[in-house]
């Protein structure tokens, strides 16, 4: 029934096949990539599902793979008058703050299977750019001592500064 249907309207039949043309042409030109993109299941995903909705609005999360990519903003008072060595101190306080926070507002067993993160804070007069592993953050939430943590840092955090 729905056969002679079809064959009584052509003009049907015209239409579906120039709609599946240009659906197909969408596709080839990557026009759905990004929602593809946003279907795919990844750990990196599941991590920002629940640390998007407590970061500050300073802090830019993304995926960039199976990574993390955070970048922070940072103004601090008095900043201009600063030494650069005592900006340095109060940005790698803040770095690992940041550490920690992101380790106690994400699910642990997911943060475990995240590749890398990678933190790069933000500042006029110079910008830190932090490296670790996921499964190195979600052992900080374990970490109450800043003796401990500083200690952690050391060891699973690779850091590069930029001086502007």
């Amino acid at each position: 029934m729905i056969l002679k249907l079809l064959m009584k309207k052509p003009i049907f039949i015209m239409g579906v096949l120039l709609m599946i043309a240009f659906l197909l042409e969408l596709n080839r030109r990557g026009m759905f990539s990004n929602r593809s993109a946003l279907l795919k299941a990844t750990s990196c995903r599941a991590v920002l599902q629940m640390l998007d909705k407590r970061v500050p609005a300073t802090w830019s999360t993304s995926c960039e793979g199976n990574n993390i990519a955070i970048e922070i903003q940072k103004s601090l008072q008095g900043a201009q008058k600063m030494e650069l060595v005592l900006l340095k101190r109060i940005l790698y306080r803040e770095l690992a703050n940041h550490l920690t926070f992101i380790s106690r507002n994400s699910p642990n067993e997911t943060l475990e299977r995240v590749k890398f993160i990678r933190i790069k804070l933000i500042h006029a007069k110079m910008d830190i750019t932090a490296l670790t592993q996921g499964q190195h953050v979600a052992q900080m939430a374990t970490l109450g001592d800043p003796k401990f943590i500083a200690e952690h840092l050391k060891a699973t955090v690779n850091v590069t500064e930029k001086i502007k």
